[in-house]
């Protein structure tokens, strides 16, 4: 019983000493008034219909593990809750979904600056390795690193596939946000979502601890919600820029080195082996 007693006695000091536990003392009456208004606005302007998606998701994964198609369920799973208060860019054929097609950066420039009818963009690009090497997209013009710097105030959410999140261009992989790693079992579709930054600074996944995972079933109709035959038909060898500078571009040329110490959330796996270190 005195055990009990000295085990909460010495939570509540600890407690009391904590400045998160001061701060919300001290700010009871705030956290009431704040937490009513709050939620009272949340219903009243229905913000729960707003658009809160921005950032990068880069889906990896080698041929047939399901990146493509799991990039075009997630955009069919988008417009099936907001509908056409949102608007498409892709550069893949989308069935079902009303979209335009993504032929250079510069449609990206203006994107949410503007006056619109819509409360947010999707931009969906299949292939992005390929794509940077391609002449129409090799060049990013300096506004489009401004909005990829802005995309939560301006509502924009990019999607892209690679095989390798390493054969991406190294500016472009700098700013992704979230990696899913993809591979498909049969109908059974699995995504390990990482941060890209630890992605990034760390050669073996295996290595990474994964923020969340998802598994989902594949229909037919996911199946049949896009279309990659047009981006590849457009695609003629003559238009894709030299070897020597997609591999400049994509910072292969200083080698891979596997950056253990920079990985923010390290697996267990990780942990054990820098103790060994």
């Amino acid at each position: 019983m005195k055990l009990k007693i000295a085990i909460i006695l010495i939570t509540v000091v600890v407690l009391l000493c904590c400045k998160l536990t001061d701060c919300i003392i001290h700010n009871l009456h705030n956290i009431a008034i704040y937490s009513v208004k709050d939620i009272y606005d949340y219903f009243k302007h229905k913000k729960y219909r707003n658009f809160n998606y921005f950032g990068i998701d880069m889906f990896v994964g080698m041929f047939g593990h399901g990146k493509t198609l799991s990039l075009a369920n997630q955009a069919t799973l988008l417009y099936k809750k907001y509908g056409d208060s949102i608007q498409f860019i892709s550069n893949i054929k989308l069935n079902g979904i009303p979209y335009t097609p993504l032929v250079n950066f510069n449609q990206l420039v203006d994107l949410g600056t503007q006056d619109s009818d819509y409360q947010g963009t999707v931009v969906i690009i299949d292939e992005i390795s390929s794509v940077l090497s391609h002449r129409n997209y090799s060049n990013f013009p300096l506004e489009l690193i401004g909005l990829l710097c802005q995309q939560r105030k301006r509502h924009v959410y990019i999607m892209c596939t690679a095989q390798r999140f390493f054969m991406v261009d190294k500016i472009w992989r700098s700013i992704t946000t979230r990696v899913i790693d993809c591979h498909k079992y049969w109908r059974l579709q699995h995504g390990e979502i990482y941060d890209a930054w630890d992605y990034e600074n760390a050669s073996n996944a295996s290595m990474l601890k994964r923020q969340d995972h998802v598994w989902w079933f594949v229909k037919d109709s996911a199946y049949n919600a896009y279309d990659t035959s047009e981006m590849v038909d457009k695609d003629s060898c003559s238009n894709f820029i030299s070897n020597e500078e997609a591999i400049v571009r994509k910072g292969l040329d200083s080698g891979r080195i596997c950056n253990d110490l920079a990985v923010g959330k390290p697996s267990r796996k990780a942990k054990k082996f820098l103790r060994r270190k």
